[in-house]
């Protein structure tokens, strides 16, 4: 508004914009209608509430690239032969002959929680360390509050395939579409291979993966550099992965100064080698095949939780070792890969306990003992993979360690060259 009083004067008497309160004589009233709202893919016009409705049950579909709307039938078809992509970084319309020079010359980045975007890296990198938002990684939802995120994980009603990386899967159709999926994930370079290629693939990818923060996608010519600069140490009994510069990690497993006397003395007895032992038919018949076939005499330990074994079977499984009589490792101790986050093992765990004590009949002592095997089933979560987050288990998977073993157990021919089992 310019600052002459008379023009101000002038605008004041003819705008129809003033609230109520003022008082213009000379102004005529003007009648205003709510805005009626449409639907932004067939354009009909309809009131807010018939619009949440029609949008679940409108056949059309805009296109993110040329902005048309056609039939949700014809949208794989229309994708082929669209002129125009849509940038995923600054959301413009760009013609498919320039996308690529397109996109890698936009400066837009954005956070995949929350979607903000901007074209400094700098105020990215300080929107991430501060967004207080997360992405459910099984439905895609996005701007979920990180203190709603596992009430969200407990009431969401969809699974994300680990082994090809497909999401929004019905819980319903999520054991169907693991057992026809043909599709497993290299833990390397993070890529979906198809379970007849995975073995040529293994050996032939080019990259490596840190044992220390379990970061993918390292060239072998970068690895050495990486480790050297890498944040991350792993503890080497508990094998949980913490900064370097953290004193004050407490090794769960470094629990021999807070034995009893009497636990400390049964200890050394038990590992002293002259401590002599009675030979019963079972431990003379091991001992046999001990000494004369060392080599395929194994001994296995597992760790795992006895209350969840016989519902939750082998994802009760946290760790494993093998080894043969000769004391060489065929597997050395490795954590689980359930390829499911930490976050989803203990929501399935707790869904296990809720169902199962619902079973038994309700005394004095059902949810002292609910949340006892509830705090331990945590606790070896923590113990074997660290704090509760969406990153995925560690260790090797069951395919892995079945890989592993099938390796171990071939013998070949010299003459021929022939595998035999």
């Amino acid at each position: 508004m310019a600052d002459d009083v008379v023009i101000r004067q002038r605008h004041l008497a003819r705008c129809i914009h003033l609230p109520k309160r003022v008082t213009r004589p000379c102004a005529k009233p003007v009648k205003r209608n709510p805005r009626p709202t449409c639907c932004y893919k067939c354009r009909e016009k309809m009131s807010s509430q018939e619009l949440k409705v029609h949008l679940s049950r409108c056949d059309l579909w805009n296109c993110t690239g040329c902005r048309k709307s056609i039939l949700k039938s014809d949208k794989n078809a229309h994708l082929l032969v669209c002129p125009h992509v849509r940038c995923s970084r600054c959301l413009k319309s760009v013609s498919r002959p320039t996308y690529q020079a397109h996109f890698t010359a936009c400066k837009f980045r954005y956070c995949s929680k929350c979607m903000f975007r901007t074209p400094s890296e700098e105020k990215l990198n300080a929107h991430r360390t501060n967004c207080s938002y997360k992405q459910c990684g099984r439905c895609g939802t996005k701007k979920i509050p990180k203190s709603e995120l596992k009430a969200h994980y407990l009431n969401c009603n969809f699974q994300k395939c680990a082994q090809c990386g497909k999401g929004s899967i019905p819980n319903v159709k999520i054991d169907a579409h693991k057992a026809g999926c043909n599709f497993h994930k290299c833990r390397q370079c993070c890529r979906a291979i198809r379970v007849d290629e995975y073995m040529q693939h293994a050996k032939s990818c080019s990259f490596y993966r840190c044992y220390q923060c379990y970061k993918s996608r390292i060239p072998l010519q970068d690895m050495k550099a990486h480790l050297k600069v890498c944040e991350y140490r792993l503890c080497g009994s508990c094998h949980q992965k913490i900064q370097k510069d953290d004193l004050s990690h407490v090794c769960i497993k470094h629990r021999y100064g807070s034995l009893s006397r009497t636990q400390r003395q049964l200890r050394e007895r038990l590992l002293n080698p002259k401590t002599i032992f009675p030979q019963t038919p079972s431990i003379g018949k091991i001992m046999n095949q001990w000494t004369k076939s060392p080599y395929t005499t194994i001994v296995l330990d597992f760790e795992y939780d006895s209350e969840l074994l016989a519902e939750m079977k082998e994802e009760s499984v946290f760790e494993i070792a093998i080894a043969n009589a000769l004391g060489k490792w065929i597997i050395p101790p490795t954590t689980i890969n359930h390829q499911i986050s930490t976050l989803d093992l203990s929501c399935k765990g707790w869904g296990v306990l809720e169902t199962k004590y619902k079973i038994l009949p309700l005394t004095d002592h059902t949810p002292t003992h609910r949340a006892r095997a509830w705090r331990r089933w945590q606790s070896l979560i923590a113990k074997f993979y660290g704090q509760l987050s969406e990153n995925e288990t560690t260790g090797l998977t069951w395919y892995e360690i079945a890989l592993q073993l099938r390796t171990y157990t071939e013998v070949r021919n010299p003459l021929n060259q022939q595998s035999t089992f």
